[in-house]
């Protein structure tokens, strides 16, 4: 209810019909839950990757203030990964480079032959 009312409030009331973008009333709801929730990231179609020049653990600290832990193994969407690259496409694949978000680039290397895990 505090998300609604800090979201009507900030809106307010007019005569003129308008729209007003879904983004916002998400904002107010991440204010009101920010001190209540904690932030997690999941993936749907996980895809491992091995971190191989990465000891430990290393903590990246993003623009908006939240706090990331990198370990040794990552997982990324399987949409962001292909066995064969292409002009058009911008995830991971042989022989390129990317950005992890919020964190380090990777490159890939290879693929483990046991358990089909990726190597960067």
């Amino acid at each position: 209810a505090t998300a609604i009312n800090a979201f009507c409030d900030d809106v307010g009331v007019t005569r003129n019909e308008n729209h007003v973008d879904y983004s916002r009333l998400q904002h107010f709801a991440r204010l009101d839950l920010e001190p209540r929730a904690a932030r997690r990231m999941a993936v749907k179609s996980p895809v491992a990757i091995d971190l191989v020049n990465l000891d430990g653990e290393r903590t990246f600290e993003a623009l908006s203030g939240l706090v990331l832990t990198l370990s040794k193994r990552i997982y990324v969407d399987a949409q962001d990964y292909r066995d064969v690259d292409s002009p058009n496409f911008f995830g991971l694949a042989p022989g390129k480079t990317v950005r992890l978000r919020h964190a380090l680039n990777i490159t890939y290397v290879g693929k483990s032959d046991d358990d089909g895990v990726l190597r960067c």
